[in-house]
């Protein structure tokens, strides 16, 4: 239960990352736009492998109440680098990327977007790269996390946490933004580094890194 829950907030904090992160391009996203659908695929992804937490090894693609994929049109140059996947295992059905090595695929199939009779076709060429931690230290307080993300990009806190962040990027790595979401109050706002949180239950920190067009993130929730 705990890996599922896990899994779902995970494909959440994807879903911002992706749209914080990636810039529309290629003629598919033209035709998306054309069709009015906030749905869209960036012509180049990048997947970050953890080879020690692969159940963070995809990159989402999009709800099916906003975007069919025809999964029988699917085709990729290395499966094992990027395969499409189809998961109507929770109350939200999404597609997406799975990554179970480094490397580059070309991945294509066709989709249709909601509210449109035509199928477009799609391809994307995927580069999936090595996790590396993209912090030289992150504090909330007097308390040090960065050790929790020498592996994986998420930790979760069994205790409340309370404090001023403190983040410092490793070496070649910038810091592109930090979020702050309260689950009651079901907001996320933007802060600076340095700014005083509380997280209760629900509540996460997101921190976005980038590095020579590479994007990496942090997240600590409770």
């Amino acid at each position: 239960m705990k890996s599922k829950k896990k899994k779902l907030l995970s494909l959440v904090i994807a879903a911002v990352f992706c749209m914080t992160s990636f810039a529309v391009s290629g003629a598919a996203a033209d035709k998306a736009y054309a069709e009015g659908i906030e749905t869209y695929f960036p012509e180049n992804i990048s997947i970050i492998y953890y080879p020690k937490d692969k159940i963070n090894n995809y990159y989402w693609l999009g709800e099916d109440s906003e975007v069919t994929i025809d999964m029988d049109s699917v085709q990729t140059t290395d499966t094992e680098v990027a395969s499409v996947i189809y998961d109507s295992g929770y109350d939200v059905n999404y597609y997406y990327i799975l990554t179970d090595k480094v490397g580059k695929a070309t991945v294509s199939f066709k989709a249709k977007y909601t509210g449109s009779e035509n199928w477009t076709d799609i391809t994307l060429e995927v580069k999936s790269t090595k996790y590396v931690r993209p912090c030289k230290s992150i504090k909330v307080g007097k308390k040090n996390y960065t050790k929790k993300f020498n592996n994986s990009s998420l930790f979760y806190s069994k205790k409340k946490i309370s404090g001023k962040v403190n983040v410092t990027p490793a070496k070649g790595w910038k810091i592109t933004g930090i979020w702050y979401y309260k689950f009651k109050k079901d907001k996320e706002k933007r802060i600076k580094n340095k700014t005083k949180i509380t997280l209760n239950n629900g509540d996460y920190l997101y921190v976005e890194f980038k590095k020579k067009g590479v994007y990496e993130y942090v997240v600590i929730y409770r």
